[in-house]
């Protein structure tokens, strides 16, 4: 096998490009592009048991709302049992006027801009042999201040409806500190009508 020298790496040479127009996704569906978010380290437990933990991991905030991350970690009876973890993970937030957000909420494909809060998820859920398991929600918009009620239950590995809590003022603080690099100044998709 013959080595390249890095001179001979034509990146993007001959890849063709799209002509086409580019449009921006609406604020409600996901992270602002163009700007770098702010990770918040967190470990809120929902539930340790002999064979199960589950608990709020990460927050991934940007300056138009937040993903929070679940990790659940499982033991089985017997070691040489290598399936992973059970799904049926259900998780939802409180905020602080009693807004309710349930991940079941979520319709794909939402063309206008929601009158209320939404939560987005599961997205990214990863599971492995390991028996661990990570998803994310995206949360929209920032919570207002006050005190947010994160509750999951898990039933299939034996864990009730339990919840959690959280000051909305570490996920506004974050939000402050969201880098924006570039502005977005692309047309949202024809399809979305947002009044805002």
């Amino acid at each position: 096998m013959r080595r390249l020298g890095l001179g001979e790496l034509r990146f993007g040479h001959g890849v063709p490009v799209s002509e086409g127009v580019s449009y921006r996704e609406p604020d409600w569906d996901r992270a602002k592009w163009g700007e770098i978010p702010k990770a918040v380290a967190v470990w809120l437990p929902f539930a340790i048991t002999e064979g199960t933990v589950l608990g709020v991991s990460q927050l991934t905030v940007s300056s138009n709302g937040c993903v929070i991350g679940l990790t659940g970690l499982t033991r089985p009876p017997d070691p040489a049992d290598a399936r992973p973890p059970a799904g049926g993970i259900r998780f939802g937030v409180i905020w602080p006027d009693g807004t309710k957000l349930f991940s079941e909420m979520w319709i794909d494909g939402l063309h206008e801009r929601p009158s209320a809060p939404v939560l987005r998820g599961p997205g990214n859920v990863v599971s492995n042999s390991s028996r661990q398991i990570y998803m994310s929600h995206w949360m929209w918009p920032l919570p207002p201040p006050g005190t947010l009620a994160m509750f999951a239950e898990w039933p299939e590995r034996g864990i009730p409806e339990t919840s959690v809590e959280l000051d909305a003022a570490v996920i506004r603080q974050a939000a402050r500190e969201v880098v924006r690099i570039w502005e977005d100044d692309r047309p949202l998709r024809p399809n979305i009508i947002d009044h805002n």
